[in-house]
């Protein structure tokens, strides 16, 4: 048996019909939410292990509640660790280029964002793999689970084990 695989991951469930998402962060960076209204980005999940350093532990759902406009980003560590020819990290302007485009839809804030990350990067070579992707109320196409609302922590926790679960058991 070899050594256990080192997996992060963020699970989201959306509620289309009142804008409410469950956030389970697994040692991923964390999702941010862009609030269009007061123009702030701002860190939604409690960042838990990653997935298989700690095999039975309780991941922590995170409710977030969009209003209309509001984005959640997701992203991969990429993003920030990306730097620009004189050694700078894109992370110290990651909270300007997210807000900067807060009111954009979900497709072209993608795109914007590339822009400017390409513009960062100039010649300098990308480091990482970049990920990123945009969720609103309005174009959510998620999986959309009917639960009372007293067990949707829970279900959105039980998910993310499921998960670990699924992944690990099959290497034993």
């Amino acid at each position: 048996r070899g050594p256990m695989p080192l997996v992060t991951a963020v699970v989201g469930v959306i509620n289309q019909h009142d804008g409410t998402v469950w956030v389970v962060d697994a040692g991923h960076p964390s999702p941010v939410l862009v609030d269009a209204s007061a123009l702030q980005v701002k860190e939604i999940a409690q960042r838990d292990p990653i997935l298989g350093l700690m095999p039975d532990y309780r991941y922590t759902a995170t409710r977030v509640q969009l209003a209309p406009e509001d984005k959640i980003l997701c992203y991969t560590d990429g993003l920030p660790e990306t730097e620009n020819p004189e050694g700078e990290s894109f992370d110290r302007y990651f909270h300007e280029a997210v807000t900067q485009h807060a009111f954009s839809s979900p497709d072209s804030f993608i795109e914007l964002l590339r822009e400017r990350i390409e513009t960062f990067m100039g010649d300098h070579p990308q480091g990482d793999d970049i990920l990123l992707s945009c969720i609103s109320v309005e174009v959510a196409s998620w999986v959309y689970l009917e639960l009372p609302p007293s067990t949707r922590e829970n279900a959105i926790a039980d998910i993310v084990s499921g998960l670990f679960s699924c992944f690990f058991d099959e290497r034993n």
